[in-house]
């Protein structure tokens, strides 16, 4: 059973109005990727901008924000924040969906890799689960990595490190992975793009 009952930005009672502070339709404070809001020198983080409303973002905002405040330009990069769900299995997720690439216009390729497939899997009794490899079909940029099973929310973050650096899937499927590991299953996501990936069965025709 999930119940979820939102949340409310709590901003009505700031004063913002009284300094020129825009707020959006929802009462999120309006900021850019410095983190500063429409008025010079004041900065906002955290739920209360309206964006990723998960503790993580929170503090890589707080740091751009002083960074910036400081006179030290920084920007925060909103396509490549890993997030985990702590169910049973586990989710790790970063970048953009199948469905949400598409929707862009793009020309996607997709791997995937079970976890059945997976020696260290197999060996600690946790076969269940799955990696989600979406790229750029013409460029071979990771566009987005979804995985559910054991120690997702850990094993996203090698895929969020992958997207920050600009790799390809190439680039991922070729580093050497350790085995038996459960981070082999993104590598083998990673060939199977291209239908490399040798510890799978392949459908004919």
């Amino acid at each position: 059973l999930l119940v979820s009952v939102g949340r409310r930005l709590n901003s009505g009672r700031l004063g913002l109005d009284q300094v020129g502070v825009q707020v959006g339709t929802r009462g999120e404070i309006l900021v850019n990727e410095k983190m500063e809001t429409s008025v010079p020198g004041i900065y906002a983080i955290g739920d209360v901008t309206g964006k990723f409303m998960l503790a993580h973002v929170a503090s890589a905002q707080g740091k751009v924000a002083v960074s910036n405040a400081m006179g030290r330009p920084q920007a925060i990069n909103y396509d490549v924040i890993p997030a985990g769900i702590f169910t049973l299995p586990e989710i790790g997720r970063v970048g953009l969906t199948e469905a949400q690439a598409r929707e862009r216009g793009l020309a996607v390729a997709v791997g995937r890799f079970k976890y059945a497939g997976l020696g260290k899997a197999q060996a600690v009794g946790e076969p269940f689960g799955h990696f989600k490899v979406i790229s750029d079909e013409q460029t071979k940029k990771i566009l987005g990595v979804h995985i559910i099973g054991a120690h997702a929310a850990d094993l996203i973050h090698e895929a969020a490190m992958a997207m920050q650096g600009g790799l390809t899937v190439a680039d991922l499927a070729n580093m050497i992975h350790a085995h038996p590991t459960f981070s082999e299953g993104l590598m083998e996501a990673a060939e199977d793009v291209e239908g490399m990936a040798i510890h799978q069965a392949r459908k004919r025709g």
